[in-house]
């Protein structure tokens, strides 16, 4: 016989769904950005929005010209629950109001990068026979304003001027004194020859070699070394140096010094351009190299090979205390100049006039000419 259910499991059945029933949260209503969206009783901020589809924007960042840095790396977004600032996580009641507002732009903030100025070339002032240094350089000092990401500049401030080298050319005033300066040897035919005379009447003379001769000759090397006399650097391979670099400078200098001091144990203290050269740079460098540098204020033009009559004549035309008369031992045919210089030397002395070195002319008082 069949038999029915069982009442009492049927009631215990229908209050244990009930139960269920009653347990399960509740949809409630909920505005977000303006739209009514249901939502779990329980469901916080985040679902709420999550329900609306509602995505949260960060702002972007920009650079100082107002350009697109990053997408997103701007500001945050704001997430407003019934007009107060919400967290993601707080609950939400029926019939509260869901907001969002989207993040900000932001520029990238301002930094500050310092950077050297370096000076403009150097400057040559005055005239005379010797370069020397009137005013260092030194170098400048500026702030760049930079965007912090994009580093882009948008303004400087100058914290210190920079400085240019100021060289000056000035004479020197000795009483009396004049200085012999030979260029372009040594040369066999002419160096010796010429220093026999200086020996024969006591006096002294500055050489001033060129590297690739002197490698040549370095047995002359040593015989001007133990005369009376010196010897000065007059580069390496008598080459205009002024539109050359510092290291191309350097190595004219350097060749020529290792080459004298190889031959004499003694190292160059003077130095004279090729042609007389009178790039500021190129004094620069040499000044920066330990040299004093020596031009002339007398010229007999003996390069051009004239009679000696002509030579000795135009250097006691031009004659006066502290001259530095150049003259040529090297680079040609020099019968002329060796032929005149007993006469210049006797009748320099008629007239009053003593030999010194350079050494001694330049540490005589300045005469300056702007």
């Amino acid at each position: 016989m069949y038999k029915g259910r069982n009442p009492m499991v049927m009631v215990v059945l229908l209050l244990a769904a009930q139960l269920v029933l009653c347990c399960l949260p509740l949809p409630i209503p909920v505005e977000v950005s303006g739209r009514r969206v249901d939502v779990d009783s329980d469901a916080t901020v985040g679902e709420a929005l999550l329900a609306a589809g509602i995505e949260l924007r960060w702002g972007n960042l920009l650079d100082v010209e107002g350009r697109l840095l990053k997408e997103g790396g701007g500001g945050p977004p704001l997430v407003l629950l019934n007009g107060h600032s919400a967290l993601l996580s707080e609950k939400v009641k029926p019939y509260d109001k869901v907001s969002v507002r989207n993040g900000l732009d932001v520029r990238e903030t301002l930094g500050e990068r310092a950077e050297t100025i370096y000076p403009p070339p150097p400057q040559l002032v005055g005239k005379g026979a010797f370069i020397s240094s009137k005013i260092w350089e030194e170098n400048g000092l500026k702030m760049r304003i930079i965007g912090s990401v994009s580093r882009e500049i948008v303004g400087e401030r100058i914290l210190k001027q920079p400085m240019p080298t100021v060289l000056e050319k000035a004479d020197r005033f000795l009483d009396g004194a004049v200085a012999l300066t030979f260029d372009d040897g040594p040369d066999p035919r002419y160096t010796p020859l010429i220093l026999s005379i200086l020996r024969e009447k006591g006096v002294p003379a500055t050489f001033f070699v060129i590297g690739r001769e002197a490698e040549r000759h370095p047995h002359i090397l040593r015989e001007i070394a133990a005369s009376s006399c010196e010897i000065g650097n007059h580069s390496y391979s008598h080459n205009y140096l002024g539109g050359n670099s510092y290291d191309r400078i350097a190595e004219e200098l350097d060749r020529t010094q290792q080459v004298v001091l190889q031959a004499t144990g003694e190292r160059c203290r003077w130095f004279r351009p090729p042609g007389g050269d009178s790039s500021p740079y190129l004094f620069q460098v040499a000044l920066q190299r330990g040299y004093r540098i020596a031009l002339w204020n007398v010229d007999p033009w003996d390069w051009k090979r004239p009679k000696p009559r002509s030579i000795w004549r135009r250097i006691l035309t031009q004659m006066r205390p502290g001259a530095v008369v150049v003259m040529h031992d090297g680079g040609g045919e020099r019968d002329g100049t060796l032929q005149a210089l007993p006469t210049i030397i006797d009748e320099l002395r008629v007239r009053g006039y003593r030999f010194v070195t350079l050494d001694e002319l330049y540490e005589s008082p300045k005469q300056t000419s702007n």
